[in-house]
This record gives structure tokens, sequence and C-alpha cells, in this order.
């Protein structure tokens, strides 16, 4: 970390950073012996078999796009494998990155109300020796994080490739250091291009971008055209988080289209299929709304469509941002330089300052006062100009 960089100053932060130098410098002393495997590109053959940790949410993944997307270019006979989340065949449907998946879902990371539960160790377990039946020529992790680095060697793999600043630098074939965004504060998907260069030494400027998906775009399409609405943009509105700290109260929201309603012609909400409907929202009288309860293919295919998505740090906020979709985000928690949408017309809207964020969702405080300190005209303005009805200042 760089003198006044992100999270000097907090709490849950310093105590991260303790956490993650204690884990590092243990693996270290475990592995201090170990002799990594020298890489040499062309070693790997001529249609190698790669796999790519996403254990984490549905943001870090299309965070990952870089990489992705410069394996497929640059070693485009590879078959690649995404390792992880059971949902991953979903969000990459559709789209030529991903050929396979593997679930492997690590018990830190998995809900934090079941992470600690025998069985799902045990179904971790299995999930390890079920993947230990595939070797991989490459195997890689793109998340700064010495747990990856571990899973990086458990499983068989000819090559791997992660960060070894986070420690267990002798576990990696490849090693890309210190990942980018804890040296400068630049956002994380520059770790996975960072990453990226080092495994082919050839320049990766990507940014989280999916490759376009016409079917899922055209359904969308057709869907909405199909839809009762006013004249006028399509805007997506997404309340969830994977987090309740990253929620922002529903009845903000509501003050917010309540003073944009003319401007739009449809809001649509985007839900979970999976969990319960929200509630706690109710639109502004004479505004179209409908609800999208479907899959992450056509939830991309959506955004793909729309003109804008209001949201709070989320996955479908990432993913908004990587189909096109111009983004107005309300950030909590979370750093926004460092997981904020990446598009040039995309804004951000947290509250300033605020010396305890990042906290990892773990808040100090009885309330999440990031939250509640955000400034409802602050977003009305910013979905204003983002629909061009109110001038920038």
């Amino acid at each position: 970390m760089t003198s006044g960089a992100i999270g000097e100053t907090s709490p849950s932060f310093q105590r991260r950073l303790r956490k993650e130098r204690l884990g590092g410098w243990l693996v270290d002393r475990a592995f201090a012996l170990a002799s990594p495997t020298s890489y040499c590109l062309e070693d790997l053959g001529p249609e190698p078999r790669v796999g790519v940790l996403l254990q984490w949410g549905i943001g870090d993944a299309v965070l990952t796009l870089p990489l992705l997307k410069h394996l497929r270019r640059e070693l485009p006979e590879c078959h690649i494998t995404a390792v992880g989340k059971p949902w991953l065949p979903d969000l990459f449907s559709g789209v030529d990155l991903v050929d396979d998946f593997a679930r492997l879902v690590p018990p830190w990371a998995a809900k934090a109300s079941i992470r600690r539960l025998p069985a799902t160790w045990l179904r971790f377990g299995m999930d390890v020796m079920r993947c230990r039946s595939t070797r991989f020529d490459l195997l890689v992790s793109a998340r700064y994080d010495i747990r990856d680095t571990c899973q990086l060697a458990v499983l068989r793999a000819g090559f791997r490739g992660g960060f070894g600043g986070a420690g267990g630098a002798r576990l990696l074939s490849v090693d890309a250091g210190v990942a980018p965004h804890r040296e400068s504060g630049v956002p994380v998907h520059l770790d996975a291009v960072r990453l990226a260069e080092a495994l082919t030494n050839m320049p990766c400027g990507d940014n989280p971008t999916f490759p376009a998906d016409d079917d899922a775009q055209s359904r969308a399409a057709c869907r909405l055209a199909e839809t009762d609405r006013d004249p006028g943009p399509v805007v997506v509105l997404a309340r969830d988080a994977g987090h309740p700290l990253r929620r922002w109260h529903p009845g903000h929201f509501r003050e917010v289209f309540e003073a944009v309603a003319d401007k739009i012609g449809l809001l649509v909400q985007v839900e979970d299929p999976a969990s319960e409907p929200k509630d706690g929202f109710e639109a502004p009288p004479g505004l179209k709304t409908l609800r999208w309860r479907t899959s992450l293919r056509e939830v991309r295919g959506l955004l793909a469509s729309a003109d804008l998505a209001v949201c709070c740090d989320s996955g479908v906020m990432h993913m908004a941002s990587a189909s096109g979709c111009k983004v107005v985000a309300v950030f909590g928690p979370t750093a926004p330089e460092w997981y904020g949408p990446s598009g040039s017309s995309d804004t951000v809207i947290a509250a300033t300052p605020m010396p305890c964020r990042p906290c990892y969702d773990r808040c100090i405080y009885q309330r999440p006062i990031c939250m509640e300190a955000v400034d409802v005209g602050e977003v009305q303005r910013a979905v204003e100009i983002a629909l061009g009805t109110h001038a920038a200042d």
C-alpha cells in the first residue's frame, strides 16, 4: 500500500492486512524448500487445458473477463474450464469464453450462514477430489488471496499462475507479484490484466466487457417490445446486493424515481429467481414497470438492450457495465476505486469521507452509516444526467 492508499485508516482493512500477512508468512515457511515448475508458454502444448478459479461473487467473475478474453485470443486452441460456483454456466452461456465448468466452492466463499457447517466442508472435500480427476496444463487464479494459491497447489496442474505477493510464491510457476489494486489503488480488474500478461508475455488492455450475445439480446428486445410501456428509455433497477450492508433503502430509490418518472419509458426491476420476491419498493404512479426474474444470460440480454441501470454495488452492476449499459451505482462499505463500474459513462455515488471504508461487510457501527449517508438528491441528479435530462456540473 502506498501512502494515502485505500483503507489505510480503516480498522477492518488493517485487520485483514494482518491476517493476510500472517497467512502468507505461514505458507511461505511451510513451503520454503518447494521448487516451482519452470514455466514456458510453448510447453503448454498445442491444445492445453486451462483452469481458472472463479469461486466468489458474480461481480468477481465478471472482473476476470480480461483474463478469459486474453486466454481465448492468445491461446485459441486451449480448452478453458471455469472452476467455482454452480451459476457459472449460466453467466457465461452464449459467449465463447469458457468451454466447460467444474464446481469447487470453498466454505469461506459460501454463504455466511452455512460456511461453518460440517456438510459444507464435506462437500468441498468431495469437490476437490472430483476436480483432481482432471489434470490441467495450466491452472490460475486472478484473486489476491493465499487461499486460492493453496487450492492451486492441491489440484493437479502442470503449471500454476497467481499472485505470490499474498504468500505461497514457491507454489506458483507464474508469479504476478502483488496485485495492482493493492499497489496503487487501481480497479481490481487490472489484476486479471496483469496476470494475463504474465502468462503470455503479450499486452492485455481489455476492460471487463462481455462479447456480443445476439441471441440473448434479441430475446430481451422482443420481450421489451411486447411490454406495455411509454415512449422513453428503458431503465433497469437492481436493488439487491450480495450482502445486506450494501443495499440502499427502497424508499430512497422510490424518491429518485418519483423525480424522474416522466422521463422513463419503462422501469425493469431485476430480481434473483432463486430468492423470494422483494418488497418495500412501490413504483411511483404512472411509471410503467416490469419484474425480470430470469436467468443470468437473459439478464445480460436485458442489460445490453437497456439505456441505464440504477443499482447498488452488486453483480448486476458489474454485468451492466460489462454489457455496455450505462450505470449509476450507490456504494457503501466497498471501495469504489477498486470495485466501481468500469464504463466511461458510469457514475458512482458514495458518501465521503468514510475512513472505515472498506470494511469487507463487517460494519463497526450499529447501522451502515455509509449507505444511510448517501444523498438522494445526488443520486437523482446522476440519473438525470445519465438520461440526458440534466446538465452535468
